[in-house]
């Protein structure tokens, strides 16, 4: 998920990155209808070492956008219990001009 229409190009980027890292990207969706924070988010215990993988991807991605990156990846097993298992999330803000 990313929030500005205009980052798509830095995006498509990140997703390469991800790829080559070794993740599956099955698309991205543009979010608009309320503002967010940087967040890696994953839904099973299993998931954990991949959301950090995740997370040390996106923090590089992050600080060459003057962006602070999440502390830890974000446990939402409680919250979404009917996720399958192997979802990643990531959540990229707007990012900085320039």
């Amino acid at each position: 998920q990313y929030a500005d229409k205009g980052d798509e190009p830095a995006i498509v980027q990140l997703m390469s990155r991800l790829r080559a890292a070794g993740f599956r990207t099955p698309g991205r969706e543009l979010v608009t209808r309320f503002d967010f924070p940087a967040d890696v988010r994953y839904f099973h215990a299993a998931d954990r070492d991949d959301a950090a993988r995740a997370l040390a991807e996106l923090g590089g991605f992050l600080r060459e956008h003057n962006i602070d990156a999440p502390a830890a990846p974000k446990d939402l097993s409680r919250s979404f219990p009917n996720v399958p298992e192997g979802v990643v999330e990531i959540w990229v803000p707007r990012l900085a001009p320039g």
